[in-house]
């Protein structure tokens, strides 16, 4: 076993442990401590016991670790965190950071619920833009990526409807946020929900954000930092713009931002268009 495929598990024994340590230490009974160290670092580090602190040594662990960050819970943050955990190989904790009180709100609400992970028939010719260069490089981009062949690989069963969209074979957009909660879990992920973040700042050592939770301020060093944070398309679920304020507030160049999925009002609607 590694850290990485283990460490939600580590991280559960981790709070078990400090707990139970306690008791045991009122109890005066500081050999059943030991073994209980001793059992734990063999079946998850592959270390023998010495007299080093567990807890010691278990922070040590993850400080020699590379330290990645993700700002954002949505489709692309997950998305990103499986792909650092897949690269990463258990050689990174991954932190997953988003201020709503679950991961993957708006994921749920895609495609009316079904989500829609894709469109058979996507090409620049069905696109009203300004520069079809730029939209050439971005779909190419995109089936480089292979994303249905990626979410294949986790386990999903994708089809299409007679308009060439892509939904899960279930329909069920709950299925799609639970298989990729269930693979983040496996990977050693870490989720924390309630997180919204107030300032990036770097240094040669790597990166500082500055989260703000119910508990107060809080302040997480990293290696490396994506920022998923979305758009200005649905304030309901937690999209409002901030992401791209932040994205400023940090030095990235930005353009205007205009919808690109909108109702059209007419002062004289004809039911004939509908």
């Amino acid at each position: 076993p590694n850290l990485g495929q283990y460490e939600s598990y580590i991280n559960t024994w981790h709070y078990f442990l400090k707990n139970m340590k306690a008791f045991l230490e009122e109890q005066n009974n500081e050999e059943m401590a030991k073994k209980i160290n001793l059992y734990i670092l063999k079946i998850f580090f592959e270390e023998p016991y010495d007299n080093e602190d567990f807890y010691t040594q278990f922070e040590n662990r993850m400080q020699r670790m590379q330290q990645i960050l993700i700002l954002g819970g949505g489709a692309a943050g997950l998305a990103a965190a499986l792909a650092a955990a897949q690269t990463a190989e258990g050689r990174a904790h991954i932190t997953v950071l988003d201020k709503n009180a679950k991961v993957g709100k708006k994921l749920l609400a895609t495609g009316n619920g079904r989500c829609n992970l894709d469109n058979r028939d996507i090409t620049p010719e069905r696109y009203f833009t300004s520069s079809p260069k730029a939209l050439r490089r971005l779909l190419s981009a995109v089936d480089e990526a292979a994303p249905l062949a990626w979410f294949e690989s986790l386990g999903l069963y994708p089809r299409a409807d007679e308009a060439g969209r892509v939904y899960p074979y279930s329909n069920q957009a709950v299925d799609v946020l639970a298989l990729l909660e269930h693979h983040l879990s496996r990977l050693g992920v870490e989720v924390r929900t309630g997180c919204t973040v107030q300032n990036l700042s770097q240094s040669r050592g790597g990166y500082a954000v500055q989260i703000e939770t119910e508990a107060g301020r809080e302040t997480l060093r990293a290696d490396a930092v994506i920022c998923a944070m979305g758009g200005d398309a649905g304030p309901q679920f937690g999209t409002d713009g901030f992401g791209t304020r932040f994205a400023a507030q940090c030095g990235g160049r930005m353009t205007p931002l205009y919808p690109c999925l909108t109702a059209l009002q007419c002062a004289h609607p004809r039911k004939s268009l509908a």
